[in-house]
């Protein structure tokens, strides 16, 4: 089960994104000058921002493991995901966000999609356990000194 979902949310396997976009908005930015003097040792005066990141996707599910999304016409989910960070002034966020807005899109459809996905990890297990049955039984016919593997 744990491979299927593995590669159910892998990009290029379980899916393909179709288009993004991606907008950082500076809403505020608190410079030294707009800051009082500290109060004995304050260790949060510091230039802040406050900056709201927005970004959407749309991504196409593969339908050998999504298709119960399929079935239900949803193939192709988007998500828009927004989030307003306040804090010291940092690099940009991009990839986290983007990140985010795909694990957001997939992992929806996956949970969907679960009954099905454990479905298919049983019959492989089934049939991997009949294939390494016969493949002792044969072992044990075979053995000249009536050696068994256990």
């Amino acid at each position: 089960m744990i491979p299927l979902a593995g590669a159910a949310l892998s990009e290029g396997i379980g899916y393909h994104i179709l288009n993004m976009s991606y907008n950082e908005t500076l809403l505020r930015l608190t410079t030294l000058s707009d800051l009082s003097p500290p109060q004995e040792e304050d260790t949060r005066w510091a230039p802040s921002a406050t900056v709201l990141y927005r970004c959407s996707v749309n991504v196409s599910l593969n339908p050998i493991f999504y298709p119960l999304s399929h079935l239900f016409q949803e193939g192709t989910p988007s998500n828009l995901y927004t989030v307003v960070i306040t804090g010291m002034i940092l690099p940009t966020r991009e990839h986290d966000v983007k990140e985010t807005t795909i694990a957001k899109a997939v992992s929806g459809e996956l949970w969907r999609n679960i009954p099905y996905l454990l479905i298919v990890a049983f019959i492989i297990e089934t049939l991997l356990e009949g294939i390494f049955s016969r493949i002792r039984v044969r072992l044990r016919r075979d053995s000249p000194d009536g050696w068994s593997p256990k």
